[in-house]
């Protein structure tokens, strides 16, 4: 049965109800325990693709329910499935989960993997679960076992990952990119994002015109995955901070299709893991594509950048770190 929630979160417009809910209770963790887990489809409910033509809700040749009110702009809604990956986060998931929540695409499938937090993350969720698809809090192998868990848990068509303390750009950042999710050619979809420093200096980083490179050219929270694609091409955990690029790296080599788009997606906070150890990060990048001299380049680069940190007052640093994103802006 086709039923509507709530009309305020982006996860709560259109369900298809289970005529009994499901028993995800007692779910065995890997180490063999019981995992904590909740949400949506706990309660019998499930994402579908749909669609809305004349104001009317329409599932593979069924109708919603006469009583159900669809206020929605005609046209095809695929399930995209947002993945938060969480590990003692409770000062910066809230907002990240607000960000999920308020986008005004209404077919949103949210799920949020726990890496067994204590300092709280748990009641966060908790408090937000009448709106998540699923959560499940258990101990993992670091966050690219739980991504992967993520895409084993997933039903939308594509998945985008919105790690603890990094947000969906605006409301509309989903919405403005849909219409390019209708193209089955396409594997993979990415775009721009800001950059949260701290303090109220966020700068924008445009992505790269071709996504082929020796870096990283755009922030995985920027990009928006066939399902399909990830499951055939899992992230290698034997990679601890670039995993996201050895991904990328085989799908282009196996030739997956790509499509940039010209929109800001995400907004994402510096400071993460692969922020602070950008030496290992580079040593990833050389088992991934070899040994090039360019990288010795970005290390000489990142060894004047942390002078310039400690030496050069913070505003007189965020402008030229702004001139810099300009000039890539225009370049």
């Amino acid at each position: 049965m086709i039923t509507a929630l709530d009309g305020k979160f982006s996860t709560t417009h259109v369900l298809d109800q289970l005529s009994a809910t499901l028993n995800v209770s007692g779910i065995e963790s890997g180490a063999g325990k019981a995992a904590s887990c909740g949400g949506l489809r706990a309660a019998g409910f499930k994402k579908v693709p749909y669609s809305i033509i004349g104001g009317v809700c329409h599932l593979e040749g069924r109708l919603a329910q006469p009583h159900m009110q669809v206020n929605l702009t005609d046209g095809n809604y695929p399930v995209i499935t947002i993945v938060t990956v969480v590990y003692n986060g409770a000062s910066v998931l809230e907002e990240t989960i607000d960000s999920v929540l308020k986008q005004n695409y209404p077919n949103v499938e949210y799920i949020i993997v726990d890496g067994g937090s204590t300092d709280g993350s748990i009641d966060i969720i908790r408090r937000h679960e009448s709106a998540i698809d699923y959560w499940i809090s258990e101990k993992d192998g670091g966050i690219y076992d739980a991504m992967n868990k993520a895409v084993g848990l997933a039903t939308g068509s594509w998945i985008n990952f919105m790690n603890a303390g990094d947000l969906l750009a605006s409301a509309a950042s989903l919405s403005a990119i849909a219409g390019v999710l209708d193209d089955d050619r396409i594997g993979l979809v990415y775009g721009n994002h800001y950059v949260n420093f701290g303090d109220g200096l966020t700068l924008p980083s445009v992505s790269r015109a071709t996504p082929r490179g020796l870096l990283m050219p755009f922030s995985h929270q920027a990009g928006l995955y066939r399902r399909t694609v990830l499951a055939q091409y899992p992230f290698n955990q034997s990679y601890r901070l670039a995993a996201d690029y050895d991904q990328l790296h085989r799908l282009l080599a196996a030739q997956v299709a790509y499509k940039r788009v010209d929109t800001f997606i995400a907004t994402i906070e510096t400071g993460g893991v692969s922020d602070t150890r950008r030496l290992q990060v580079m040593k990833e990048y050389c088992r991934i594509t070899g040994f090039h001299p360019m990288y010795l380049v970005y290390v000489a680069r990142l060894f004047v950048k942390a002078v310039m940190v400690l030496a050069v007052p913070r505003s007189l640093f965020a402008r030229m770190e702004q001139n810099a994103r300009r000039k890539r802006f225009h370049d």
